[in-house]
Parts: structure tokens; sequence; C-alpha cells
């Protein structure tokens, strides 16, 4: 596994890249974690696939010094480092917050970008939020401000763990999640949730079919994904909360690697 850097937009982006292959999968992590939450997947993928990791711009490894953090630059990080590395035949693989990035990588890179496959998101992709849940989205992010720390540990606990989650998961994720930097994090937090409007015309302009692996503890509501004709496939992945691929990376990537195949068999590369 090679280990490199590039710069965009004067920010250095870290990432790794190994095995080899006609089809390169490109891991795009969530909010607040890094590229070694993909760890697991690069044993097994880099034996059959060309593999790119990154650290997101304020993640990880890679540069801090911007001073605005959205949806739409995370894109053109993801576009940058493709042109860079001249891919052809892109799966783009975005967990979380990832999946929003990689729609929009996508349509930077329509010409390059094959597969689709999103993690744990887009479980209720066109829902318009009401009057209470926008509230609940206002209130959430007015806490997060005011207390970064405390707030991790209430949102963490309600909705990013099941009962099964482990505990060596557990610590990992709240590691990250309480060592990240605040303002990036909730500048990104609050464009994942502005942008939940531009999901489904990105997907429509795509027309890539759509594959998500998400945990079966929350339902994936696809009203929308079928009103608007848009091509997808849901695999539950049981027992697991948001980050199914470090809580049970077996099971996780044996669901991710026939999901390649299914997207090699009907691409026409």
């Amino acid at each position: 596994m090679s280990n490199q850097s590039f710069t965009n937009q004067d920010t250095k982006i870290e990432y790794d890249i190994c095995g080899a292959g006609d089809v390169t999968v490109l891991l795009i992590h969530g909010w607040c974690i890094d590229r070694s939450f993909w760890d697991k997947q690069r044993e097994v993928l880099c034996e059959q696939y060309q593999v790119v990791t990154l650290d997101l711009p304020g993640h990880g490894n890679s540069g801090k010094n911007r001073s605005s953090w959205s949806i739409e630059e995370y894109g053109q990080d993801v576009a940058s480092l493709i042109d860079k590395l001249n891919l052809n035949n892109v799966v783009l693989v975005g967990h979380s917050m990832g999946g929003d990035i990689m729609l929009e990588a996508a349509l930077l890179q329509k010409n390059k970008v094959v597969g689709l496959v999103g993690i744990d998101n887009f479980k209720g992709a066109g829902i318009p939020a009401d009057s209470v849940t926008q509230a609940q989205i206002t209130g959430f992010m007015n806490y997060l401000r005011a207390d970064f720390q405390g707030a991790i540990d209430v949102f963490s606990s309600q909705y990013l763990f099941s009962n099964q989650t482990d505990s060596t998961s557990k610590l990992k994720i709240l590691k990250s999640l309480h060592a990240a930097d605040t303002i990036m994090a909730v500048e990104a937090l609050q464009s994942v949730f502005d942008y939940a409007h531009q999901e489904i015309p990105a997907l429509s302009a795509l027309n890539i079919k759509l594959y998500l692996i998400n945990s079966d503890v929350t339902p994936t509501v696809v009203t929308h994904l079928k009103e608007q004709s848009i091509s997808f496939e849901v695999i539950d992945i049981a027992g697991t909360g948001h980050y199914p691929m470090i809580e049970k990376p077996l099971v996780f990537n044996r669901l991710l690697l026939s999901t390649l195949k299914q997207i090699s068999s009907s691409s026409s590369y």
C-alpha cells in the first residue's frame, strides 16, 4: 500500500492506494472519522481491485486550512483525486456523509464513475423535513455549537450505536468524534442537512443504479426513490449501528464484494 498526498484548493489531502485492476473502488469516509475506518475493507478489496481511500479535508491527516466545509467542496476534492490519479471505471463507496459527497463527485466525473454504493445513508432520500423534524435539527445544531462534546455523547448513544455494537467499535468511533475540529464538524453536518433536498435531483441526473448497504436498526424509506424512477437496491445488514464496516467487517465485506460483482457484471467498461 502506498501512502501519498496531493493539494486541492490549497489544502493537503492524504490518501492511500493499493491493488490493481480495471476497476477502482474509491472509499469515502463519513462525518468526523477518517480513512482508517476502511482498513478491514482494504485488506480484502486490494486483492481484486485498485483501491483508493482518503482523509477528507478537516479529517485524519489531511489539512484543516479552510474557511468553509461543504458537501460541494468535498465532492470537488474527490473529483480532483480522480483526475490526479487518472482513474477510470470508478465505483464510489460513501459512508454516511460520504454518500452525498460521492453524488457530487459523480456529477463532476460522469464519464469515469460506473457505480455508486452508499453505506448506511439515503434512508429517507427525498422526504422533506416537516416542521417538527426541522425544529429538532435546529435544536440539535444549536446544542452541537454550544456543547460539542456533550452533544456527541447524546447523539451517538441515541442514533449511532445499536444494542449489538461492540465496545471496541464504540471506543474507536467516540475517540474520532470527540477529537474532531468543532468548527469543521458543525459546518460539515449543517451542509449535510442542507444538501438533503439535492439528493433526488442528483441521483436522477446521474442515472446510475444506487446500491445501499444499510443497517436494519432503522428502516430505509424508498418511497421517493421509487416515485422518481431511480434505480436502487437495498442490502440490509443486521445487528450493527451506523458503522457496519467496523462493527461486522466480515459480513460487510461479503456484501460489498457481492455488490461490486453486480456492478461489474452490469457495466459495459
